[in-house]
């Protein structure tokens, strides 16, 4: 390959981290032309060899079974073209391999790069947070911060998914540990501004194993440990402090929602000032919030009507409308309101959505058994070489985001949306590293 090719290459993959802060479109179009590119290097150079690799045949077993469930799916016409260009992902790791191998900079880049998008999005969360608005004039929804993601509440998300790859390529290049706790830090707070629950859970399940795998002694883990406590702690108590729409989503909701003896607990509903504004606090007759509880009875529904391979992948937002598996409720709490009481978000919620917000629920009822099985399988191959394995600690760090993106007890995005594809793909491209490297 040559240099330019090598140089269009890095450009490419190297723009998506910062790509993906401006949503899906830039960030799969950098993806998708790479991948073309890169195939059109193989034929043309007939480097058919990069093609055997261990990754790249075990995404193509999952494919395989994404096409076989398509072709059988009652809705084929609606989601074959949505699905037949998921094998670029598979490329796209081949690829990531070849720039660890051919640049030795790759790896120092990307983390500049990833260090960069970070502080600007830290600098611009806390403007939105401050000023209602971004730099750019994106106003935030209530209790959320979304900086330039805009509309789309998946700053915490970004964050989470990325931040172990950061922290592994900082050990890897640098070994720095302030930066290394400077990052930690600057994480906690966006995440924790952004309002997100699940990538508060998912930060603080990162935090636990990263303790548990570090290599330091007791001593200073515990060093570290007490100091980051310290801090996250008090940054916690200034922002729940001074802004009241953070406390209402992170804080008042949160112990609202709260049901685990549901069985006996009687539903409620209040309202409390927030801002100046009415918000809605109310406790449902189920254990989970009672959106929830409907996209995940629709989804079993759904996969015990279609047991081998499911209704098809990107299929639930159709199948979850028909009537066999649309469910109507509304919030326990309002069984008894006046007949002209409407309150949106606790009326007629509906079990139809794009995706049942658990990457299991929707596997299963989408790809069925050979699909959820395939995927819960890495999940526990992934979770023994984390905890039982010799790999080398940064490793073991990126080891940690796929742990969570493939985590089964928390609500989920998309599992084939390209966005969040991309979140998943990249750090598992990054695996390829040698110590070399």
């Amino acid at each position: 390959m040559s240099k330019t090719e090598l140089n269009i290459f890095n450009i490419l993959v190297l723009s998506i981290p910062f790509f993906l802060i401006t949503g899906p479109f830039l960030a799969d179009l950098a993806l998708s032309a790479s991948c073309i590119f890169f195939l059109i290097y193989i034929v043309r150079e007939r480097k058919f060899v990069l093609l055997k690799d261990n990754y790249f045949f075990l995404f193509m077993l999952f494919y395989t079974i994404v096409i076989i469930s398509c072709l059988q799916s009652d809705y084929l016409d609606k989601i074959f073209i949505k699905n037949i260009f998921y094998f670029r992902f598979g490329i796209f790791l081949l690829l990531i391999k070849y720039l660890i191998n051919h640049d030795k900079k790759f790896i120092k880049n990307l983390k500049n790069i990833l260090l960069f998008t970070f502080i600007l999005l830290f600098i611009d969360g806390l403007i939105q947070l401050i000023l209602g608005k971004n730099i750019l004039g994106f106003s935030n929804p209530p209790g959320r911060i979304t900086s330039f993601f805009g509309d789309e509440s998946v700053l915490g998300s970004y964050i989470v998914r990325l931040c172990p790859l950061l922290i592994a390529l900082i050990f890897l290049s640098e070994k720095s540990k302030y930066k290394f706790f400077f990052i930690l830090l600057l994480s906690f707070v966006l995440i924790v501004i952004s309002g997100e629950r699940a990538s508060i859970f998912l930060f603080l399940l990162f935090l636990s194993i990263l303790f548990l795998i570090w290599k330091y002694d007791i001593k200073k883990k515990l060093i570290f440990l007490f100091t980051f406590v310290i801090l996250t702690s008090t940054s916690f108590v200034i922002i729940i402090k001074n802004n009241e729409s953070v406390k209402f989503r992170l804080i008042d909701q949160t112990l609202s929602q709260i049901n685990f003896n549901y069985k006996n607990n009687k539903p409620y509903y209040k309202e409390i000032e927030v801002n100046g504004k009415p918000r809605a606090l109310a406790r449902n007759d189920t254990l989970l919030p009672l959106q929830y509880t409907l996209y995940f009875e629709a989804s079993k529904k759904i996969f015990l009507d279609n047991l081998i391979f499911g209704s098809g992948p990107k299929s639930y937002r159709y199948i979850s409308q028909t009537d066999d598996y649309l469910l109507i409720r509304t919030h326990a709490a309002f069984l008894d309101r006046p007949k002209d009481f409407n309150y949106p978000g606790f009326t007629n919620i509906k079990s139809s959505n794009t995706h049942p917000h658990n990457i299991y629920f929707q596997l299963f009822s989408e790809t069925g058994l050979f699909g959820g099985l395939f995927i819960f399988s890495i999940f526990i191959y992934i979770s023994l070489i984390l905890f039982y394995s010799k790999v080398s600690f940064e490793k073991k760090i990126i080891l940690i985001s796929l742990f969570f993106n493939l985590f089964p007890f928390i609500t989920s995005g998309n599992f084939f949306n390209n966005w969040i594809s991309i979140l998943y793909f990249y750090p598992l491209g990054i695996l390829y590293l040698k110590k070399n490297n």
